[in-house]
């Protein structure tokens, strides 16, 4: 990284360059955070996006401060069920489900930094060098890891791929501090959203299935309940009370 760095000639050219990265990563990022995620959930749910959002701020500190999906996990089934009383068999459920597989705010950072990358290096994407991008990077992040900066590796894995030059990967360290916060913060308010989304789609079969309440035990004492029988006559009885157990749990 120190060398890719050392080589930069033209340093006010390339902050310049940086800086536009920043701004069209934070733009895309705002634009999916307080349009289109607001928009999908006023759509399906028809309820007021931005209360949702409000109500998922500590959610956001969280993955602000940690650069953690999973970090936000807690909060994000907090706020679902206490504010919004979503039920709890699906929040515990749904949240850790999306966090696994739903990183839109790492694919979109992803996308720009590697179309970025290629073009600092002078190599024009064509259309189907993007749709090949677009689509492996889709992929991947249904497997990428909630831990920080990881996908830097991805852009690496990605640009190998497709042939293309990653020795100005360092370059992207510089600002990483921030971004991987902002695309944090955008997978962690795209989790949240899911939940009342999915919600809307499964609460009348929630409805027909109720938690149960009371659970019925059966004990048994096999000692006592063998107690004067030979060893086949106790295995015999055990093999019974398991059966019966079985029935009535």
């Amino acid at each position: 990284m120190a060398a890719s760095l050392a080589a930069i000639t033209e340093i006010e050219e390339t902050l310049a360059r940086i800086g536009l990265f920043v701004v069209t990563v934070t733009a895309g990022l705002a634009i999916h955070q307080l349009v289109v995620l607001p928009l999908l959930y006023f759509v399906i749910v028809r309820n007021n996006p931005f209360r949702f959002f409000f109500s998922n701020i500590p959610a956001w500190v969280t993955a602000f401060a940690s650069t953690s999906g999973a970090m936000a996990i807690p909060d994000v089934i907090k706020a679902c069920e206490e504010k919004h009383k979503i039920d709890s068999r699906l929040t515990r459920f749904a949240v850790p489900f999306v966090t696994t597989l739903n990183a839109d705010g790492s694919a979109l950072y992803i996308v720009s930094a590697s179309m970025f990358l290629s073009q600092l290096e002078g190599f024009t994407l064509d259309a189907g060098q993007i749709v090949m991008l677009v689509t492996l990077t889709t992929v991947a992040c249904m497997a990428l890891p909630s831990v920080p900066s990881s996908s830097i590796v991805t852009i690496v894995i990605l640009l190998t791929s497709l042939n293309l030059p990653v020795q100005e990967i360092a370059l992207l360290f510089t600002v990483e501090w921030l971004l991987d916060r902002l695309r944090t913060t955008s997978n962690v308010m795209s989790h949240a959203m899911s939940v009342p989304i999915i919600y809307r789609f499964c609460k009348e079969d929630l409805k027909n299935h109720p938690e149960q309440t009371q659970e019925r035990k059966v004990r048994f004492d096999l000692d006592d309940y063998s107690e004067g029988y030979g060893s086949d006559d106790k295995r015999l009885n055990e093999e019974e009370m398991v059966e019966f157990a079985t029935h009535n749990l």
